[in-house]
């Protein structure tokens, strides 16, 4: 008679050496997160004190444009609040009523962020079709020179963001510290704006259109920078498979592998821009428990090592006959050999 066995890989910490590779990642995920705290902590602090200098700068100038960017200062600040109160609870634990742990937080935290600049470019919008109605003149001079400051006070907050970073990609980083770059370079390119309507104002005082236009064209621009932003908040918040995962890769690399007949079922999804999971329901050809025992490690350098996944259950089933209920402990991964046709044991 025959039966099929089941066999099942999960991460436990039966040893010293898994317990230590564990704590490791975990330290190596809270210095990140810290990092990325107090790079946002010093932009928060220098973009506070030049939305002050901006804020005086409106009621001084008249000037739509200061107005649109102190408040849009604000917004990042808020946001930044936002972020790094996500980054801080994304460094906890999983416990037994959140056993994926706080990753998601990270995603929320940017999309409330996000969700604050579209709520300011509406009101810039409003205002500046206010002001197009009822127009003011401006005082040129003091408008170009604040606008100065602020480009020189963005590049800098681009500097405190992203200096230690300059061998990473963007995408390869968290949705709050992106977030963050997307308030700033939205923040750069609208003081570009502010300079020319700056300078143009100085040489005509009366042509407030270009104030106006300046608002209205870069908080658009700041609309568009955020979308890509939001679709991957989206398609992670959706269980979508990770953006650099090749799913058909992965499963020819673990086809290649001789005794495995085929992959029943495969799912990946992140639990953040950082985060992978993967699991995978493989068909093997019946095999002695120490081929059993090297083939999962075979998956499991697969996976863990090419494909840089962090979360792995792979179950392997194959046809043969049944050898009884045992269990093996090996290198932190579980083997179970269970009959599924004994109605103790789950299929």
């Amino acid at each position: 008679m025959f039966f099929y066995k089941k066999i099942v890989l999960r991460y436990q910490m039966p040893n010293k050496e898994s317990h230590t590779e564990s704590h490791d990642e975990c330290s190596h995920l809270t210095c990140t997160n810290d990092a990325d705290i107090s790079k946002i902590f010093k932009v928060s602090i220098l973009i506070f004190i030049f939305m002050c200098l901006e804020i005086y700068g409106h009621y001084k100038t008249n000037s739509l444009s200061l107005l649109a960017d102190s408040l849009h200062l604000l917004v990042d600040i808020l946001g930044f609040i936002i972020s790094m109160f996500a980054l801080h609870w994304a460094k906890r634990r999983s416990d037994n009523n959140m056993t994926f742990g706080y990753h998601r937080y990270e995603i929320i935290g940017s999309l409330f962020s996000v969700g604050f600049i579209w709520i300011a470019v509406g009101y810039l919008i409003g205002e500046a079709i206010h002001k197009y109605i009822h127009p003011k003149e401006i005082d040129g001079g003091m408008f170009f020179a604040i606008a100065v400051i602020g480009f020189f006070v963005n590049l800098l907050a681009i500097y405190f963001l992203h200096h230690e970073d300059l061998a990473h990609k963007l995408k390869h980083k968290n949705l709050n510290m992106r977030a963050a770059y997307v308030h700033i370079i939205g923040d750069l390119i609208q003081s570009v704006g502010v300079i020319i309507a700056g300078c143009i104002t100085y040489f005509y005082p009366s042509k407030a259109i270009f104030d106006i236009l300046c608002t209205v064209s870069f908080s658009f621009l700041v609309l568009l920078s955020s979308i890509p932003l939001i679709r991957d908040a989206i398609h992670i918040l959706s269980e979508g498979t990770p953006k650099d995962v090749k799913l058909e890769e992965v499963k020819n690399d673990i086809l290649d592998i001789e005794s495995i007949y085929k992959i029943v079922e495969i799912y990946s999804w992140s639990l953040s821009p950082n985060r992978k999971a993967i699991m995978v329901k493989i068909l093997a050809e019946d095999l002695l428990i120490n081929d059993y025992e090297n083939l999962l490690m075979r998956i499991n350098k697969i996976l863990k090592e090419k494909h840089r996944f962090d979360i792995l259950n792979v179950q392997i089933d194959t046809p043969g006959t049944y050898h009884g209920n045992s269990g093996l402990v090996v290198d932190g991964t579980t083997l179970n050999i269970n009959n599924p046709f004994d109605s103790k044991t789950p299929f």
